[in-house]
């Protein structure tokens, strides 16, 4: 006996869903996760890129010294005069070893400023 197409889709519908919600919740997680890193870390900024006058990187280091997080603007347009992506390396206890590499896309005004950022990738 051959099963309904309708029930193929109502299960692609359903899978597609609980895609979405998975999506959310990683994302929620990350916000979680970094906002307890940058409360809690000490700040170092670096590489000052004398065309757009901004430091492309932020590391964020635990009361160890060890670093938590390693924040790098990227994608230099210079004809628009602005990052396209940011890349954040998240890594172990260690501060040795990177557990996962998030890359947003950067938004921006027509006055240059960002807008907004979007996860492109979790890896």
């Amino acid at each position: 006996m051959a099963l309904p197409a309708s029930l193929f889709i109502d299960l692609d519908r359903l899978v597609a869903g609980f895609k979405a919600m998975v999506a959310n919740l990683s994302r929620r997680l990350l916000e979680v996760e970094r906002t307890a890193i940058i409360s809690a870390a000490s700040i170092e900024v670096s590489d000052l890129h004398a065309p757009s006058g901004l430091y492309t990187t932020v590391t964020y280091r635990r009361s160890n010294n060890n670093m938590a997080l390693r924040s790098v603007l990227g994608g230099w347009d210079s004809t628009s005069r602005v990052y396209t992506t940011r890349t954040e390396f998240y890594y172990d206890t260690s501060g040795v070893n990177i557990t996962r590499t998030v890359l947003y896309t950067l938004t921006y005004n027509a006055l240059r400023q960002p807008t907004a950022e979007t996860i492109t990738s979790i890896t």
